[in-house]
């Protein structure tokens, strides 16, 4: 996990899975937001590409990686959003955010 000073602050051990948890940022209602500056925090390391368009902010790349390049046995990949465990029913430029809450990015496919 790492701060909102950009230095490492643990590791989650109640989750199995690969990826970077950035945390411990307050004040953040905007998941937007929250996910720009929090990210920012990684000197670079976790940069996100999205654009906006009408039906909000679409998130093409995180890290360096877009699913679109992606092959494999299946017909299209994306950036996966989930809130607190469940898949978001809001884009990240309308999720709304509490403290505590935790979103989470996977890459899903058709």
């Amino acid at each position: 996990m790492i701060g909102p000073d950009g230095e490492e602050i643990g590791t989650n051990e109640d989750l199995n899975r690969t990826g970077a948890c950035v945390g411990g940022f307050e004040g953040y209602s905007n998941g937007l937001d929250f996910m720009m500056n929090s990210t920012r925090m990684a000197n670079g390391h976790l940069s996100v590409g999205y654009e906006v368009g009408q039906w909000g902010a679409f998130v093409h790349t995180i890290g360096g990686l877009n699913p679109e390049t992606l092959t494999g046995d299946f017909n299209g990949a994306y950036w996966h959003l989930d809130h607190n465990g469940a898949s978001s029913m809001v884009g990240i430029g309308d999720l709304v955010m509490s403290e505590g809450d935790v979103i989470e990015w996977s890459i899903g496919t058709w």
